[in-house]
């Protein structure tokens, strides 16, 4: 990765297939920072199209509904002065 891991793993993020979910990524002291989200190892971003199902906004990025095909782990790539990225485990669940 061109970025360098943060420290500490966020915890992973569980919900039942079918309810919404906005995986938080936590920033020290960054009220204002840039955070752009991707999934697993893919270079193109989450969209920010809040129609779309899957979106990210500011530190938070929303599955509305999750479906069990988006568990997987999402970098929030924060670009501070040093640029860092955190990653977040996404688990969905059938009912």
């Amino acid at each position: 990765s061109l970025f360098p891991p943060l420290p500490g793993t966020l915890l992973p993020a569980y919900v039942l297939e079918g309810e919404p979910l906005a995986a938080r990524c936590s920033v020290d002291g960054c009220s204002d920072c840039n955070i752009t989200w991707y999934k697993n190892d893919s270079d193109k971003p989450v969209t920010t199209e809040e129609y779309s199902r899957i979106h990210q906004r500011n530190n938070l990025l929303w599955f509305i509904p999750a479906n069990l095909e988006d568990s997987g782990f999402y970098r929030c790539v924060i670009q501070n002065p040093e640029s860092s990225y955190n990653e977040v485990e996404v688990k969905v669940f059938k009912n």
